[in-house]
C-alpha cells in the first residue's frame, strides 16, 4: 500500500516492473492527487491547474494516468474504488488480493485538509460504478478516456504469474521455506 506520490512518482519503476512480471500481489495505491505528508505539494496525479506551496500560479504538468500506465505494463487486474464508499472498496480489495497475478486498485481518497477541490462531496457526485470489466484493450481506454471517476474492476486477464513461469525457482524456493519453518 502507499499513495500516488510515492506509487505513481519516484515509485512508478516498481509499480511497471511488478505489473509486467505479473508478480502475484495487490497493489493498494491512496490516490488523493497531493503529497498530503509534505503540506500539499502537486504530486503526480495533480490536475493541471492545482495551486500549492510549489505551483502557486498552477500546475502545468499533465497528471500521470496511473491505470494506462499499469495496463500498458501488463498489469492483469485494474481497478478502482472509492474511500467513500466502503462496502465496494471492500470488495474491490478482496477480489484485487484473490486475482492471480499483478492488481493495481487505485484508491480516491480525498486529502481534505490540503486538496479541498477534491473532496468526498466531489467524487460522490463524480464516481461511476461499473458493473464489469473491459472485454478487450479499445473497451478499456474508452472507459478510462470518457469517466476517470469509473470506478470497479476496470481490467481483468488471465495471463501466467511470476514464478510460474520459471519452473526451475520452484524447487528452490520450496526447499527454502522448508529449512526455514
Amino acid at each position: 500500500a502507499g499513495g500516488d506520490g510515492d506509487g505513481y512518482g519516484i515509485g512508478l519503476n516498481h509499480l511497471m516492473h511488478a505489473a509486467r512480471r505479473n508478480l502475484n500481489l495487490l497493489y493498494l495505491v491512496m490516490d488523493n492527487g497531493v503529497y498530503g505528508n509534505t503540506k500539499g505539494q502537486t504530486s503526480p496525479t495533480s490536475p493541471i491547474g492545482y495551486q500549492s506551496g510549489t505551483t502557486p500560479k498552477g500546475s502545468h504538468d499533465m497528471p500521470v494516468q496511473p491505470l494506462s500506465i499499469s495496463w500498458a505494463a501488463g498489469a492483469s487486474w485494474i481497478a478502482q474504488g472509492f474511500s467513500g464508499d466502503v462496502k465496494q472498496l471492500t470488495d474491490l480489495i478482496v477480489q484485487g488480493i484473490s486475482h492471480p497475478g499483478f492488481s493495481l486498485l487505485n484508491v480516491f481518497s480525498p486529502c481534505v485538509v490540503f486538496n479541498r477541490a477534491f473532496g468526498y462531496e466531489f467524487y460522490r457526485e463524480h464516481v461511476t460504478a461499473i458493473s464489469k470489466p473491459a472485454a478487450d484493450a479499445a473497451e478499456f481506454f474508452r472507459i478510462t478516456a470518457e469517466n476517470r471517476f469509473a470506478t470497479g474492476v476496470l481490467w481483468s486477464l488471465n495471463r501466467p504469474v511470476a514464478p510460474s513461469m520459471l519452473p526451475q525457482l520452484r524447487p528452490a524456493t520450496s526447499d527454502f521455506f522448508r529449512r526455514i519453518l
